[in-house]
């Protein structure tokens, strides 16, 4: 429920993010009211989204922005879209680095991936190929978010929320250097604060 100065109006989300990226957004004034619905568009996502209203294409909008929505909204009126994640490497930069390896950590939209194996190196687990190759090798399993690696047969990968008793690692090692010698700055996606709905 969403208390306005002149109506509480009954929203009702719809989704079983971040299993299925779709999303529907229905509003229920008890009568029509003007307001601006603002929409977070991720910046993890594979690409822009589609924004429908009422199941009439609204507007593109682009990663890692708002897209704000004024109109006079009655009851039943909806917001749907479909958020599909991707893949990402992060190279690792800090005490922990190998001499000889680059580290590594994975994410698949906001889900933080780990690799679930034993150590073949006293400082975790070394998989072949580079970091940026890995993401290419992923093979999915029934569970979602799970994944087998072409060429390894001794570990997977697994979203970091669902790992239990077993040995895994958030940073992989890969033989050799594969990243810049300064980290890349922080991607500036524009978006100031955490509004979601505004009169």
């Amino acid at each position: 429920m969403w208390d306005t100065e002149i109506q509480t109006i009954k929203v009702i989300e719809e989704t079983d993010f971040p299993y299925d990226g779709k999303v529907k957004i229905t509003f229920e004034p008890e009568r029509p009211q003007d307001f601006t619905l603002r929409l977070r568009i991720p910046h993890y996502l594979e690409s822009d989204v589609d924004v429908y209203i009422n199941g009439g294409l609204y507007k593109r909008a682009e990663r890692g922005t708002y897209i704000e929505i004024y109109r006079n909204w009655k009851k039943g009126d909806y917001v749907s879209f479909e958020l599909v994640l991707a893949f990402k490497e992060h190279l690792y930069y800090g005490d922990h680095d190998v001499d000889g390896y680059t580290r590594c950590a994975y994410t698949y939209g906001p889900i933080l991936l780990t690799v679930v194996g034993e150590k073949n190196h006293e400082n975790g687990i070394v998989i072949k190929g580079t970091p940026q190759e890995l993401i290419g090798k992923l093979r999915p399993q029934e569970r979602p978010f799970y994944f087998d690696i072409e060429g390894e047969d001794n570990c997977y990968v697994a979203p970091y929320f669902e790992v239990g008793e077993v040995e895994w690692h958030c940073y992989p090692m890969f033989r050799g250097h594969h990243k810049p010698d300064e980290p890349p700055k922080k991607p500036d996606f524009g978006v100031q604060g955490r509004p979601w709905i505004r009169e």
